[in-house]
């Protein structure tokens, strides 16, 4: 229980970070769509994360589950750590 609340509240100081980061880089005219998109994308991933998670739960032991769980987990902080950090960045305040 108290993994499920660490992570929890880590996503939820992760995601406003996550969307400052996608609306800064979107050109100023597509910042809503670049929202939208990625809280499209989140919720998706969401949905179908718990899918195929349920359906391992409904078909295998639970020991395995959390572990293919903790492996797509890990698969995905390596992906994130792997991509490179844009050499330019442009100011998240924008004058108008």
């Amino acid at each position: 229980m108290a993994a499920l609340a660490l992570l929890g509240f880590g996503v939820s100081l992760a995601i406003p970070s996550l969307l400052a980061a996608v609306v800064g880089a979107a050109p100023p005219e597509l910042t809503g769509v670049a929202g939208g998109a990625l809280n499209a994308s989140r919720q998706t991933g969401a949905a179908l994360g718990v899918a195929v998670l349920g359906a391992l739960l409904n078909s295998a032991k639970t020991s395995i589950t959390l572990l293919v769980a903790a492996g797509l987990l890990l698969a995905g902080a390596l992906v994130v750590a792997l991509i490179p950090v844009a050499s330019t960045r442009r100011p998240l305040v924008r004058d108008r």
